[in-house]
């Protein structure tokens, strides 16, 4: 993902825009690396009522992460606690 998205959702995260930061990530979901995730995931509210209100766009990044986990411990620590977190909401 090129610096300026990543500029952006970080921007929509910290706003607590969290609808529109999944609609940066949904729609560069083949550009996110390992940075843009770590970024992702620390700056969103990783919760049941968060995930709720978004329950498709969440659906639509687990479904991604579930086929290209990272490789990078804290990464993938993060992707499969949120993957759990969705698929219990669902």
């Amino acid at each position: 993902m090129d610096w300026e998205t990543i500029i952006e959702m970080t921007r929509l995260l910290n706003s607590s825009k969290h609808s529109e930061a999944l609609d940066v990530v949904t729609n560069n979901i083949n550009e996110m690396d390992d940075f843009s995730w770590d970024i992702f995931f620390t700056g969103l509210t990783i919760t049941s009522e968060i995930i709720s209100k978004d329950l498709k766009k969440h659906q639509l990044i687990r479904n991604h992460i579930r086929n290209n986990m990272s490789s990078n411990f804290r990464v993938a620590f993060r992707m499969a606690h949120y993957e759990q977190l969705v698929d219990s909401i669902s």
